[in-house]
């Protein structure tokens, strides 16, 4: 109900703390997946654990005792800053749920207009980065929703509006819902904000290409082709990953999918990721070209020179007339060749896989370019 803000069973009157064994309770309740993962025998990291963000604690907890949003979520980070951690030093991923960035604007922060929510959710990005300190971003992973719940969703604040405050989160793996009705078009929004430059290497995108909220199990044919939309957004296969819209109950005692349907629908996640897979390699190309040249081989060239203005211009022209794509760096002394190789290597890791030229003009581009190949070959 738009009118109403949400309410809950719950209200803070007092700073919230930790428990002082809040950290062997973590340890003792991980432990049977730990367990379970080495008799698999497989790693911690290929595993999560999720906990909530402290924007959606205040979602779910009303502030009696700040009366400041911004207070009341950095105390909240503070208090949940040893629980991320003792998570993370488990070595599992951490996965933290965020539905305050997207379903809070409907619930608990209905009376706001979407300039004021937006605000809101800056104050939860920024606190939430404070309690992820001290955890690597490649071990952050962040699930953002609009309520896993089978209703109308005409309030759901827009994907684009909310993505330069989600592209803020320290986190590697962004989740989010791209399968049910409300929210499949929203790749087109992600397309949008990878052409800003929101969403670059190294972070990965996981759409929900799973819808949890019904029960049709979703043909693997259309399971390819939402995973190929967002290939084609952020340019290279390695930074997508297949996901489901959220889980297939809120709860532990909350059933919107029976357990039968539910692996039903992860079968066909798996079966069209694979064929996603497929489809590419057929293709003779890792991604999808939004407008290819019709040259017998296409190649992508790297010029490196001892200055960046040094590019003779009747080089780099050509090439771009003959390339499908070229880019440039500059080699200077204060730069350092060791650093001028690591800054092409860093842009290029994520090319297309096409063949690629490196042309070096200058005795420092060339130490450079001869450093260039190896971390590039896989």
């Amino acid at each position: 109900n738009p009118r109403r803000v949400a309410q809950a069973n719950m209200a803070c009157h007092a700073r919230p703390t930790y428990v002082l064994s809040g950290a062997q309770q973590v340890r003792e309740t991980v432990r049977p997946l730990l367990e379970s993962l080495a008799a698999a025998g497989r790693s911690p990291s290929d595993s999560f654990w999720s906990a909530p963000s402290p924007g959606t604690m205040a979602v779910f907890c009303e502030d009696r005792f700040f009366q400041d949003h911004v207070m009341y979520v950095r105390a909240l980070a503070e208090a949940m800053r040893p629980e991320y951690e003792a998570i993370a030093a488990t070595g599992l991923q951490l996965q933290i749920d965020c539905p305050d960035l997207a379903m809070g604007r409907h619930t608990r922060h209905a009376d706001l207009s979407d300039e004021a929510f937006l605000a809101v959710a800056e104050a939860n990005v920024e606190a939430l980065n404070y309690a992820l300190e001290n955890i690597p971003m490649e071990q952050v992973r962040i699930h953002v929703c609009w309520g896993n719940y089978a209703g109308p969703h005409h309030h759901d604040i827009a994907a684009a509006e909310i993505w330069p405050v989600v592209a803020k989160v320290k986190a590697k793996f962004i989740l989010t819902e791209a399968a049910n009705p409300r929210h499949a078009q929203d790749a087109k929004a992600f397309e949008d904000a990878c052409a800003r430059g929101l969403f670059e290497a190294p972070k990965v995108i996981v759409p929900g290409v799973i819808d949890t909220t019904a029960a049709r199990v979703e043909h693997p044919a259309l399971v390819a082709e939402r995973l190929l939309r967002f290939v084609k957004a952020v340019g290279h296969p390695s930074r997508v990953i297949a996901g489901t819209d959220c889980g297939m109950a809120t709860t532990a005692k909350s059933s919107a999918i029976t357990s039968d349907i539910a692996w039903l629908k992860l079968e066909a996640l798996v079966e069209g990721a694979a064929l996603a897979t497929k489809m590419l390699l057929e293709v003779s190309a890792p991604v999808p070209m939004p407008g290819p040249k019709l040259n017998p081989t296409p190649f992508r060239a790297a010029v490196i020179c001892d200055a960046a203005s040094a590019a003779p211009s009747e080089l780099v022209a050509e090439l771009q007339r003959r390339t499908s794509s070229t880019d440039l760096f500059g080699a200077s002394a204060g730069k350092g060749v060791e650093a001028t190789a690591v800054e092409a290597f860093e842009k290029l890791r994520w090319a297309v896989d096409f063949p690629l030229a490196v042309v070096a003009v200058g005795p420092m581009a060339q130490s450079a370019a001869v450093r260039l190949p190896a971390p590039l070959r896989p």
